[in-house]
């Protein structure tokens, strides 16, 4: 796929981010905050910040937040992970440029690759796709089968070829 796809584990991204939060302070928290929403509900990096904000803001865990990149008003629901706690957010003046400037210089992965490891380990778990583009926003079906077939497919052939060699 494209070169943000680097083929990142949901698995060691989610220990990664919730290992550096436990210790995180200021900004980097709020950084690592998004960077976690993210990863654990599959959304944009944007949408994850706007959820942020508005947990900062009202406390509530599930927010409603508009699906970028649609035209059509479409909202999706993002969840606010329990290890995030309002009182240690700084959402006063927090960027998207900060955040993906952070996850590339301190943790060395491109925000849209954490969006595609999520959906990676739901197709693995052999999630419905469309269930999967429900919860991602997608509003194409045929981009996300696409991505998911090419996964699938690099997969088997490593699959193959190692039977070759054993």
């Amino acid at each position: 796929m494209g070169t943000w796809d680097k083929g990142l584990k949901l698995e060691e991204v989610l220990e990664l981010l919730r290992e550096r939060l436990k210790a995180a302070q200021d900004f980097e928290y709020s950084y690592l905050a998004v960077l976690l929403t993210q990863a654990m509900n599959g959304c944009r990096i944007g949408e994850a910040l706007t959820a942020i904000v508005a947990f900062a803001n009202s406390g509530q865990r599930e927010q409603r937040i508009k699906v970028e990149k649609r035209k059509d008003g479409a909202e999706r629901l993002v969840i606010i992970p329990a290890e995030i706690t309002r009182e240690r957010l700084e959402v006063q003046g927090l960027k998207i440029a900060n955040v993906k400037m952070y996850a590339k210089r301190k943790l060395g992965i491109n925000t849209h690759s954490i969006r595609y490891a999520w959906i990676t380990s739901q197709a693995i778990k052999n999630v419905n796709p469309a269930i999967i583009a429900s919860i991602t926003g997608h509003k194409n079906l045929n981009m996300l089968i696409h991505y998911i077939q090419k996964k699938q497919g690099e997969e088997y052939l490593r699959q193959l070829l190692q039977k070759e060699v054993s």
